[in-house]
Parts: C-alpha cells; structure tokens; sequence
C-alpha cells in the first residue's frame, strides 16, 4: 500500500543518513587519533637535537605502523562476520 511504501522510504532515508553521518564521525576521529600519534612520536625523540621535520618523520613512521595494525586488527575481525542467509 501507499503507506508502508511511504513509511519505507523514510525508514530507508533515515538508515541512508545514519550511515553518512557515521562515516564522517569516524574519519574525523580517524584523523585525530593519527595525528595524536603523529605528535606523541615527534615528541618521543625531541630531545635527540633532532631537526624538526626528522621529528616529524619518527611520528608520521609511528603514525604508518599504527594505521598498518588497525587495518590488520579489521582484516582479521573480518574473518567473524557471518554472511546473510537468504
């Protein structure tokens, strides 16, 4: 009927919007949590007498490493995930 039509269109919109605004908190706080890290490994090795930008390689390295872990910590996880029965 036209009412459940209308009713799953909005309940298909609001999903649609949920997952918009999901994947944008989750990039920013993405972002963040590198960049918390980038400044952590930067000031880890401050007090060599470091240039600036040789500090700001050992935390982008830190930062990579970090990134690397996430996405095989995911790729693993993702061997749990079960699959729609239709």
């Amino acid at each position: 009927s036209q009412k459940d039509l209308m009713r799953y269109q909005l309940t298909y919109t609001f999903m649609e919007m949920l997952q918009h605004r999901l994947l944008l908190i989750g990039g920013s706080l993405g972002t963040a949590v590198l960049m918390t890290i980038i400044a952590f490994g930067s000031k880890h090795v401050a007090g060599n007498k470091m240039l600036l930008a040789e500090q700001l390689n050992y935390g982008y390295r830190y930062a990579f490493l970090a990134s690397f872990i996430f996405a095989l910590i995911g790729f693993v996880l993702s061997f749990w995930l079960k699959s729609k029965q239709q």
